[in-house]
């Protein structure tokens, strides 16, 4: 069949090419699109239905209840040093988080960035029990900054 192609072409004809390469591009497109479909929907975690997420573009934002609910606690672009999480009713209150800021943020079980601490990826953490850290966070740092 190659032979064929090749003669075709070589006569003028680029027809059954451009068919063949239409239809594998073609039918490799629809596989990568649907692919990407279904593993993006996997990996973009859940968004939050909550108005105050809406304001976390570019943003850290620490909430009090799971699924982004109650007080919004933290809301801090990345920068560089250790942030306290400010009032009393902020320590040990934080329940769920977004990073959107494109770097990991550090949490820390004590003041002063010490302490159990946890590293997480810019996303979405609806709720931190799951990850062993309700209700723990006194201080963050940004990695990278």
């Amino acid at each position: 069949m190659g032979i064929h192609i090749l003669r075709t072409c070589a006569a003028g004809d680029f027809f059954p090419l451009v068919r063949l390469w239409k239809w594998g591009i073609m039918r490799k497109l629809r596989s990568v699109v649907a692919v990407l479909a279904v593993g993006g929907a996997m990996l973009a975690g859940v968004a939050p239905a909550s108005a105050n997420a809406d304001d976390c573009s570019y943003k850290l934002c620490m909430w009090e209840d799971d699924w982004y609910a109650d007080t919004l606690y933290a809301k801090s672009a990345a920068v560089s040093g250790c942030l306290e999480i400010a009032g009393w009713n902020g320590d040990n209150e934080i329940s769920s988080l977004i990073n959107n800021t494109g770097h990991t943020v550090r949490l820390y079980a004590d003041d002063g960035c010490q302490g159990r601490s946890l590293p997480l990826g810019p996303g979405y953490y609806p709720e931190l029990s799951r990850l062993g850290f309700n209700n723990e966070v006194e201080s963050y740092s940004f990695d990278g900054t």
